[in-house]
């Protein structure tokens, strides 16, 4: 048995321990919480086990629907399905429950309209909100869905994934969709993902019904999974675009590192069942 990143071995029971399940957990600790993608030989470099053992064990994971391959038939990433084997730590219910007080902290503090936010395919889905106070205000609810592109939310998930999905998305646009992105090619879209990657979150600002602006900011799991974003909307005659990152900007980054703290508790824990 190849021991690296094994338990000590005075730990381990040999008549219970399973080798293969310690390999297929070392093959998908290598893509790096999900934010990367490797070859077989990647792979095998990476953790130090032979060639033919890798490609079984990519080979099942893919037909399991935990990995899939690139365009290029060689790279493999991880898909959402891995969310699954967090159970109930991140279960859409029970991961909702935790961030309702900080989306209603979140509410409080900047008097404006909080959301949770997950993406699906081409689109984001509001699944949790908390109104703002003020009688004119933005209003989402859940199940609402919008472009991922266009919106704060969108740009701030795909700029924590691979970047061969957001050009896909990018290459699929309409032409009435694209008048609504800020960016006209894949080059402005890599540059502005690497500032929201800076920043730790992005802003976008709409003419639609009312003049409006976002932010918005993902939020990881330990194994930097993105398990969906918090989003502030506000009406621009409150919250100016030139101002948004300077007012908005610490509470959401506050409210992130929140609801990290959460999660890592709860995995500490094993406090699942919330």
């Amino acid at each position: 048995m190849n021991t690296r990143n094994a338990p000590p071995q005075d730990e381990v029971d040999t008549r219970l321990y399973v080798a293969l399940v310690e390999r297929t957990m070392r093959v998908m600790a290598a893509f790096d919480g999900g934010l990367g993608s490797r070859t077989i030989a990647d792979i095998a470099k990476q953790i130090d086990l032979g060639r033919s053992a890798v490609q079984r064990i990519v080979y099942t994971l893919e037909q399991l629907g935990y990995l899939e391959r690139e365009e290029d038939q060689r790279h493999y990433r991880l898909t959402l399905k891995i969310l699954d084997l967090s159970g109930g730590l991140t279960r859409p219910g029970n991961l909702m429950r935790l961030v309702q007080p900080v989306l209603q902290d979140l509410a409080d503090e900047t008097g404006e309209t909080a959301s949770w936010v997950k993406l699906e395919g081409d689109e984001i889905v509001i699944q949790q909100t908390v109104r703002s106070r003020h009688l004119g205000h933005v209003s989402f609810a859940p199940g609402q869905r919008f472009a991922a592109l266009p919106s704060s939310s969108g740009q701030a998930i795909l700029a924590q994934g691979d970047p061969k999905f957001a050009e896909s998305l990018l290459a699929a646009a309409s032409p009435a969709l694209r008048k609504r992105i800020a960016f006209a090619d894949a080059a402005e879209m890599a540059a502005r993902f690497a500032e929201i990657r800076s920043q730790g979150f992005a802003t976008t600002s709409k003419e639609e019904d009312l003049f409006s602006v976002s932010i918005s900011a993902p939020v990881l799991s330990s194994s930097g999974l993105v398990l969906g974003a918090l989003n502030v909307s506000a009406l621009e005659s409150r919250v100016p675009h030139t101002a948004i990152s300077e007012r908005l900007g610490p509470p959401i980054r506050a409210a992130v590192v929140r609801v990290a703290r959460i999660l890592e508790h709860q995995a500490e824990t094993g406090l699942n069942g919330l």
